[in-house]
């Protein structure tokens, strides 16, 4: 009797061991997708405190680049952090990517680290809507005069 639980434990294992090589191909295999993707479901509902720098990388790829964006929309054109917080908190509206704050959170921080510019590429919505109405023309004649704005905002 206990060689045959002996032989179905050590079965069990070398089945478990296979079946894990199978679907564990390389150093970011199957498992550890699993692993991290499960954790990250968690992360959106606040069970889970923290990610580490390579699931806030994974974060950003599941919800911006596979959802919506190629990469070379995001990563091609740095912004200023206050920027990123703008662009996430629009595009993590329920109607588009439907973050949660800790998701938003992480993939601003995630953002603001690897794609930061120094230089800001847009100005608040309320300065753009005071320029519109104020100084945008529809036509440049001989007399208009044009200039160009550049802002930089308070860091």
């Amino acid at each position: 009797m206990l060689s045959i639980v002996f032989f179905t434990l050590l079965l069990g294992t070398l089945s478990l061991a296979g079946f894990i090589y199978v679907l564990e191909p390389g150093p970011e295999g199957r498992v550890r997708y699993l692993r991290t993707m499960g954790k990250l479901l968690l992360y959106k509902y606040s069970l889970v405190g923290s990610l580490t720098p390579k699931e806030a990388e994974r974060l950003y790829k599941s919800s911006c680049t596979r959802k919506c964006h190629s990469k070379g929309v995001i990563e091609g054109k740095p912004k200023a952090a206050q920027e990123w917080e703008w662009i996430v908190a629009r595009m993590g509206a329920p109607d588009h990517a439907d973050l949660s704050a800790s998701e938003a959170k992480a993939i601003t921080r995630h953002l603001q680290k690897n794609f930061l510019s120094n230089v800001p590429t847009t100005m608040p919505e309320k300065i753009m809507r005071f320029l519109k109405k104020n100084l945008w023309r529809i036509d440049f004649g001989d007399k208009d005069i044009y200039f160009d704005i550049i802002y930089f905002p308070k860091i």
